[in-house]
């Protein structure tokens, strides 16, 4: 199949199912966006037992704490942590730069002057794209 094609599916399937995640069934987000990056991920050509690890750590960073009790030191760690389980399939710029999308975009919801520009909904689905969008660019190097 056409990497391109993959990339669109995985940048689509982060941003929508992260967002989906966020309205109600928490599940979505938690585990069937991981179990879907890692096939998405397996079809693109990685190994079974990277997409496998990366689906395990992915559920588990999406369980992290980032909610209103939690310090904004421990936000920045789990926003960076989103991107991290990527690493089985190698690295890419888009890692560093995903996590800190995570927490700036998080970060501009909840302050006052661009709280109504920045709305959660928004945020959920740019934190998932851009999660979406680490994955693809793995996927565009493995193609090379």
């Amino acid at each position: 199949m056409n990497p391109e094609w993959l990339m669109i599916a995985a940048m689509v399937c982060g941003g929508a199912m992260f967002a989906i995640g966020g309205t109600g069934p928490k599940w979505v987000r938690r585990y069937l966006l991981p179990a879907a990056l890692a096939g998405i991920a397996l079809w693109g050509g990685f190994i079974w037992w990277a997409c496998l690890g990366y689906a395990v750590t992915q559920c588990v960073t999406f369980c992290l704490p980032y909610g209103d009790r939690t310090p904004y030191w421990l936000k920045f760690i789990v926003f960076m942590s989103f991107a991290a389980p990527s690493l089985f399939f190698g690295f890419t710029w888009w890692q560093p730069v995903c996590g800190l999308v995570c927490f700036g975009t998080f970060c501009l919801s909840n302050w006052k002057v661009t709280a109504n520009i920045f709305v959660w909904k928004i945020c959920e689905f740019i934190i998932g794209a851009s999660i979406g969008i680490t994955v693809a660019s793995l996927i565009a190097q493995h193609a090379r």
